[in-house]
């Protein structure tokens, strides 16, 4: 038989073992944003409880999705923003600028980022809480909006 084609397929049961435990084995590789992850998924994850905590404290309530004229949109996304976001909160609740909080029910694994919808009391709430973001040294992605009450469709 021709060896090229019929070759020694043999492997150590030692070389076999190292093979695979080379593909199962995580390699956190410098730099790498898969290093990473874990990390900032705790940390999301017990900012999101701590928040759930603060509005509580402060009665607020917290809701799926909101609705009113100008609601500002919040993007937790980076360590500093993540780690700070409970403090500039507390802070707005201090002042009573803050009606209603959108934001999801539930916590779920996956998330990496929080984003909050902020429904002020009055616009000039609105705009206090979106100089705050604005002036803040963490550069939050932020945004009014307008957000319509949904209506039931006409046929």
């Amino acid at each position: 038989m021709n060896k090229s084609k019929h070759g020694n397929n043999f492997t150590s049961p030692a070389r076999r073992e190292a093979m695979c435990r080379n593909r199962t084995q995580k390699i956190p590789i410098r730099g790498s944003s898969r290093s990473r992850v874990p990390i900032k998924r705790a940390l999301v994850k017990n900012t999101y409880y701590s928040l759930r905590e603060i509005f509580e404290e402060f009665n607020i309530p917290c809701a799926e999705k909101t609705f009113g004229i100008g609601i500002v949109r919040i993007s937790v996304r980076n360590r500093d923003q993540i780690q700070n976001i409970n403090s500039i909160m507390k802070e707005l609740l201090e002042l009573f600028l803050i009606n209603e909080i959108g934001m999801p029910m539930e916590y779920a694994e996956k998330f990496r980022s929080l984003v909050l919808f902020l429904h002020p009391v009055d616009i000039e709430s609105t705009n206090k809480i979106n100089q705050v973001f604005q002036d803040s040294p963490f550069q939050f992605n932020h945004i009014v909006l307008d957000v319509e009450y949904p209506t039931t469709a006409t046929t």
